[in-house]
């Protein structure tokens, strides 16, 4: 694979150094054939997989491409490189040009300008005559794995999840001697055989490597333009942030969920990669704690969310398998106990914990829960070092000094919501545990053995469907609860807890 990668990056290469007109020609082309494919990431393509092949290139074209882009990217691809700051984000804001335009702009990518961009744009930015190599490759090649890996890792995960579906019903089948257990282990072998080609193929090392050093860089260039750095040399991160930040305003949000896909992809499938990268990893912390805390700089409540998924993605895991050939958690806990703006990734963490409450969105108070479940273990894992630990102490201090303040402090409402969310998921889980109780009942009194094929069916998966409910809920209220336990073992945050006053803060909105 590593061979094949290579070979169409040489090509690629060769065709681009070949002469103006062929560079123009192949940009052209890939600008085209990926405004074509922008339909990959819509919903209905995963749902309807007949017509996504007919009108879409394959998954395997993409993840070549992509490797073959991140080839490309490399020379560019290190935090400190001054090249990467010569990236002009007005591109992905130009609207349409004709041919000769493009040609003479170096802009070969379509549709950029209907992007959703981390900021809305307050006004019309001032476009330069020519856009450099670095922009234009950044840009394609981000875009390239938004089309690509991006679907890929959607589909791994769920095909991980059936296969433990059909590892459940194929045990299941063996105890019972159901003539279908032949059945479910053949669709099991297929799907497993699937899997295993799928991850073999984008776990292929040295194009992880090299996603990982463009998005580490991208990281950078994100920090850098969120300090409003205009310079070619890099700024120090400082708080509080600067002014100046406007041209986040043309940059897709599909730069910063690349970056975060891509890790929580490493977590799941090649975690040995991020403790072998660890020291790249502080840049990615400083990603973080800027735009998740910070609506200013990222105004999606989702994608931010999301960064305390990326979090909980890169930060150490005493829980997890140690691998004898790595040492699994070292350098990983050696960056984030030692991390220089721990107080502040503290407060952005509660901050969009808080925040994530009211998204606007029809579904939201679904979503929280599902947004808040990798932030119980970063709020432990931040509890038990000393210099979060900290940080988390201050914010309460300044909560108990200010519990009758017309705005309630952020402290005061994250305790708030953890109450409010351990009250509700208990509640729930006991109403589902109730309905299962009602049902199992009915089943083993055999009044279900009347009812027609298809009833019995619909009563079998509605109470498969309550289990998962009851366990949801019941991990989710234990996580919850586990949280205000350990929040209130010490003396640090019990005062923000009298009682006449949580009574009456407990009524915000």
């Amino acid at each position: 694979m590593a061979q094949f990668h290579e070979k169409i990056y040489q090509m690629l290469k060769n065709l681009l150094q070949l002469s103006p007109e062929t560079k123009h020609c192949i940009l052209s082309w890939l600008g085209n054939c990926l405004h074509a494919n922008a339909g990959r990431t819509k919903i209905w393509a995963n749902q309807m997989p007949e017509i996504f092949f007919q009108m879409y290139a394959s998954d395997a074209f993409f993840l070549n491409l992509g490797a073959a882009l991140l080839k490309l990217c490399q020379p560019f691809c290190k935090p400190r490189s001054s090249r990467l700051l010569t990236f002009n984000p007005t591109y992905c804001a130009l609207k349409e040009l004709n041919d000769e335009e493009r040609k003479i702009k170096n802009v070969h990518m379509r549709g950029l300008d209907k992007e959703t961009c981390l900021i809305p744009a307050v006004q019309e930015p001032k476009f330069p005559q020519n856009y450099n190599l670095v922009t234009e490759n950044l840009v394609l090649t981000e875009y390239t794995l938004y089309l690509g890996f991006h679907r890929l890792h959607d589909q791994m995960v769920k095909i991980n999840q059936n296969l433990h579906r059909l590892q459940i019903a194929w045990r299941d089948a063996q105890q019972s001697s159901s003539p279908a257990s032949d059945n479910l282990r053949e669709q099991f072998e297929r799907l497993m055989t699937i899997y295993l080609s799928t991850k073999t193929a984008m776990t292929e090392p040295q194009m992880l490597q090299n996603c990982l050093n463009l998005q580490v860089s991208m990281a950078v260039l994100l920090v850098q333009l969120a300090l409003g750095n205009e310079s070619s040399q890099l700024i120090e991160l400082t708080f509080p942030l600067p002014d100046g930040y406007g041209s986040l305003a043309y940059v897709p949000e599909f730069f910063a969920d690349n970056l975060g896909d891509f890790l929580i992809f490493l977590r799941r499938f090649a975690d040995d990669i991020l403790e072998t990268s660890a020291d790249s990893l502080e840049h990615v912390l400083h990603f973080i704690t800027i735009f998740t805390g910070s609506i200013e700089r990222m105004k999606n409540p989702h994608l931010r969310a999301k960064l305390a998924e990326v979090l909980e993605a890169v930060m150490p895991h005493l829980d997890q398998t140690p691998n004898p050939l790595v040492s699994s958690v070292f350098h990983r806990k050696r960056v984030f106990c030692n991390f220089p703006y721990a107080p502040h990734l503290a407060e952005a963490l509660i901050k969009v914990f808080v925040d994530i409450e009211f998204t606007g969105d029809p579904h939201q108070f679904e979503q929280k829960f599902n947004y808040r479940r990798p932030m119980y273990p970063i709020l432990r894992y931040m509890w038990e070092t000393d210099t979060y630990r900290e940080s988390i102490k201050d914010l309460a201090d300044y909560a108990s000094k200010n519990l009758e303040a017309m705005n309630p402090p952020l402290f005061l409402r994250f305790l708030n919501l953890l109450m409010n969310d351990a009250i509700f998921l208990l509640d729930e889980a006991i109403q589902y545990l109730s309905k299962i109780k009602i049902q199992q009942i009915e089943k083993d009194r055999g009044e279900w053995d009347s009812l027609t094929p298809e009833a019995r069916r619909e009563k079998e998966a509605g109470l498969q469907m309550f289990g998962q409910l009851a366990r949801f809920h019941n991990i989710m209220s234990n996580e919850t609860i586990g949280t205000l336990a350990f929040l209130t073992s010490g003396k640090e945050v019990k005062h923000c807890f009298p009682k006449n006053t949580v009574v009456k803060t407990c009524s915000f909105d």
